[in-house]
């Protein structure tokens, strides 16, 4: 219940031979891409959770994504079935909303030691489950350093300030191809003129298969996330990501071996002049491949979460 779509779906990936009902406290409507990726899952859109909808779910186990006890009241929790709370979002302080529903959980358990550090509570660390991208298109022999960004639409991932730090990073790397995933529609042709070579891309699960064909995923925001499922997605498809060192980025991200984590403006032009040499783009490929497939193995999340429940039952 709750978090993000892409979250929920991770799990669902993870537990294929479970039966899922996904509920989504929102309210109106659920967008388009949120039905399609849950397609082959019972999807329920409501301002909160009712007691009647868990009835009629009758549900074995119970799943809590960064969710309030106004949108699930913990007094209808139903007795006897384990809930856990898997606390995966940047809550700068909100965690009080959840009190009712952290007390009433078997298990609370983080998806970084970062988000545990910053909401101030002890607890077990579970990176994500992470399904590869799709496969897609290799990268060619040859040809300019593609460097793209994958983000959806919300504001907080698009802003003014962007158009300059491109504009800046065009200057200082010339030659790199760049692409824009989720771009909003206002934003494109500053950016296009910003970067000269620009390509923008519609968003969705489908997107990530552009990170096969990616040198690099460049990510620099002003907010702060307590994981990086599309860090982790990049280094599976051996594309190098280049992140703000902030948050959980710094626990998924070893600098200039499995990517490279930046501070200032000047950090982001050296690490694409460093991944412009071939060799050494290779080489850091290799690496982000490999700790991606490790952390974000959904086999190994599968494996941790049964056992959970087996002690719980």
């Amino acid at each position: 219940m709750g978090g993000t779509i892409g979250c929920a779906w991770s799990i669902c990936q993870a537990l294929p031979d479970w039966s899922h009902s996904v509920f989504c406290c929102w309210p109106g409507e659920a967008p388009e891409r949120t039905r399609a990726a849950l397609r082959e899952h019972a999807l329920v859109v409501a301002p909160a959770v009712t007691a009647e909808a868990l009835r009629r779910i009758a549900p074995d186990v119970i799943l809590l994504h960064n969710v309030h006890d106004v949108d699930l009241p913990p007094e209808i929790l139903p007795a006897g079935v384990p809930v856990f709370f898997y606390c995966h979002g940047s809550y700068d302080g909100r965690l009080a909303a959840s009190a009712g529903l952290l007390a009433a959980s078997w298990e609370v358990f983080f998806v970084s030691e970062d988000l545990a550090r910053q909401v101030g509570r002890r607890g077990e660390v579970w990176y994500q489950p992470v399904p590869p991208p799709p496969a897609g298109p290799a990268r060619p022999d040859g040809g300019p350093l593609v460097v793209g960004r994958l983000c959806n639409p919300r504001a907080e991932n698009w802003f003014p300030e962007l158009i300059d730090f491109y504009a800046r990073l065009a200057e200082r790397c010339p030659g790199v191809r760049w692409e824009f995933v989720g771009c909003p529609e206002e934003w494109r042709e500053a950016l296009a003129a910003a970067c000269g070579d620009a390509a923008f891309l519609p968003a969705g699960l489908e997107a990530r298969a552009h990170l096969h064909r990616w040198h690099a995923m460049l990510y620099h925001t002003r907010a702060v996330h307590a994981y990086g499922r599309t860090v982790c997605e990049a280094q599976q498809a051996g594309c190098v990501p280049v992140v703000d060192r902030r948050g959980g980025f710094v626990e998924q991200v070893e600098h200039g071996r499995t990517g490279y984590l930046c501070v200032a403006e000047d950090d982001f032009a050296a690490a694409l002049a460093e991944l412009a040499d071939g060799e050494r783009w290779r080489a850091c490929s290799i690496m982000a491949r490999e700790a991606g497939l490790r952390r974000g193995s959904p086999a190994r999340w599968r494996e941790r979460f049964l056992d959970l429940c087996r002690i719980a039952a």
